[in-house]
């Protein structure tokens, strides 16, 4: 059995494939983009991107390999220009890099450059934005910091160096560091390429959690695209040189749609993928393999 179809048993058999329906938070969005254009050095990759992230709710973003999903989530962290438009917190003003610290957390693909640095002290410093020139952390700071290190099972790693970890430990390390931050926005690039599948389900959970008892906004890129179903409230589509679209999964999740997204083509009764990346985990199909597609769920 490969590894996404045994994810997939894992998903059916340990998880509810239901997911009740959230009330509309009382607060306004979190984050916004008005007309947002995405890309390098002025050009834009996507353009026109205008949506409303909102408390307690959790966001995916798919899209073909190079189609702009760590661009955008760039963008929206401040670590790339805007090539045009507006990225606004609480909808109407911008912000600085203090700010952004603590009402963002981050947890990239790329790993920090440490040097003899603990998975202890890289989850403290996560508490860097909150407190003051010195660094000294307070009871309320170290109890943070305990708290996401035990919802990241990474406790019983506080004394080994940062270096030293395998990629499945230093994404559960930097996720206990975005957590002891404890932003109001928590944006992730691909935190499920280096997790067994048993972490994988533990992420999901873990994000669920976070976005229903502490009203989290999460938004992260995925390419398991069978995990989507069982995580996300709103899906946004990025695609380079296309408008990008916001919906949910039944909006989302349909033949014809994903097709294009990922340029999948059908010749002669074969699926033809442009995409050489085997993005979408099963979308990416040569010779006689259909695309992996069970339609909308029964229920959301």
């Amino acid at each position: 059995m490969s590894e996404n179809k045994e994810l997939q048993s894992k998903i059916n058999s340990e998880m509810s494939p239901e997911q009740p329906g959230r009330k509309e938070p009382a607060s306004g969005p979190v984050l916004r983009t008005e007309e947002l254009s995405i890309g390098y050095k002025g050009a834009a990759l996507v353009s026109g991107i205008s949506f409303d992230l909102f408390p307690g709710k959790i966001y995916a973003v798919i899209g073909p390999n190079g189609g702009g999903k760590s661009t955008l989530l760039k963008t929206l962290i401040g670590h790339l220009p805007v090539v045009s438009g507006r990225v606004l917190l609480d909808t109407d003003h911008g912000y600085g890099s203090v700010e952004r610290a603590r009402l963002i957390s981050v947890v990239m693909t790329m790993r920090p450059e440490t040097e003899l640095m603990t998975v202890k002290e890289i989850v403290e410093s996560g508490r860097l934005p909150f407190t003051g020139r010195f660094g000294s952390l307070s009871e309320a700071d170290k109890s943070k910091v305990r708290d996401a290190m035990e919802l990241t099972d990474t406790l019983e790693l506080a004394d080994t160096e940062f270096l030293t970890l395998s990629d499945g430990q230093k994404t559960r390390a930097m996720l206990a560091r975005a957590i002891a931050q404890d932003a109001a926005i928590l944006v992730l690039d691909e935190p499920t390429a280096y997790l067994d599948i048993n972490y994988k389900l533990e992420l999901i959970a873990l994000l669920k959690r976070l976005a229903r008892e502490r009203g989290t906004c999460v938004i992260m890129s995925v390419h398991e695209l069978e995990l989507v179903k069982h995580l996300a409230d709103e899906i946004i589509c990025i695609k380079k040189g296309e408008p990008a679209k916001i919906g949910s999964y039944e909006e989302i999740f349909t033949e014809d749609y994903l097709r294009k997204l990922f340029d999948i083509k059908v010749s002669g009764g074969c699926e033809e993928a442009n995409d050489k990346s085997n993005n979408g985990a099963g979308y990416h199909v040569r010779g006689r393999q259909k695309p992996h597609y069970s339609g909308p769920p029964e229920s959301l």
